[in-house]
């Protein structure tokens, strides 16, 4: 809902651009379909091109000493910004253990990356926390991708709004981690429509009583070892024959 000084001037500049250009490429459909309220030509002439996943392999590190893969790991990795408000998530985790308290032995929230709009706050209550481990710095890539494919569950921190038009960079990478995906932020957003409709491990990012009985969910499908894989036709959509399939059909029209 915000706007930023210049704004009206710069809608006006884009709306220029939409006219002229041949093709205008978004990294989600919900991108386009936002940006086409604003004018006709962002609709029309929208591509869609989304985020690759990185084909390098994940290079066999040593885990650090916070991570136990016999865990109950949750883990978000990347910058917290000042609308991706950790506190809702960390008030369910802590419901979530009062109610379950034999996973104290067991699980962890672990959240990695910069969070300074949260800061200090945020530190001080992780340190007072032993089920969470926060990292403030930026880790390694590859550390980070290992992290992403031995964690139980990857969450995607989106901003507690009506719509998230966004496709998360990080999302590809966890596609192909081929972990359950706990997707917190708007029912409207890209991420979610990705997922698919009936995704079960979804809740809006202020919703502590949903987290909480998600994280129940998630718990008790990792402690009985069910198998859960993502939708095979993610793994297809983030693939570099299905971008290479895009761009051979712009170039043909």
């Amino acid at each position: 809902d915000w706007l930023q000084p210049g704004s009206i001037q710069k809608e006006a500049f884009f709306k220029k651009v939409a006219q002229k250009a041949k093709w205008l490429g978004y990294p989600s459909q919900c991108l386009q379909d936002w940006m086409g309220t604003f004018d006709a030509s962002f609709q029309t002439k929208g591509v869609v091109l989304p985020h690759q996943a990185s084909e390098a392999g994940v290079v066999e590190k040593a885990f650090l000493e916070f991570f136990d893969l016999d865990q109950f790991n949750i883990l978000h990795a990347g910058n917290l910004l000042k609308q991706r408000n950790p506190f809702p998530l960390i008030q369910a985790w802590n419901l979530f253990l009062a109610q379950r308290p034999e996973t104290k032995v067991h699980a962890k929230l672990l959240l990695i990356g910069p969070g300074a709009y949260h800061e200090p706050e945020l530190s001080k209550i992780c340190s007072g926390t032993e089920t969470i481990y926060r990292y403030s710095g930026s880790m390694d890539y590859e550390q980070v991708r290992l992290l992403e494919q031995q964690s139980a569950v990857n969450i995607v921190l989106e901003a507690a709004a009506e719509v998230s038009p966004f496709l998360p960079a990080k999302f590809p990478n966890l596609v192909q981690a081929n972990r359950p995906v706990l997707h917190l932020g708007p029912k409207h957003s890209e991420v979610r429509r990705l997922l698919g409709e009936n995704y079960p491990f979804v809740a809006e990012a202020d919703d502590v009583n949903l987290i909480v009985f998600r994280l129940k969910e998630l718990y008790d499908q990792w402690k009985n070892h069910k198998v859960f894989n993502l939708d095979v036709k993610l793994h297809s959509y983030f693939s570099p024959s299905y971008l290479r399939a895009t761009l051979i059909e712009l170039i043909s029209k």
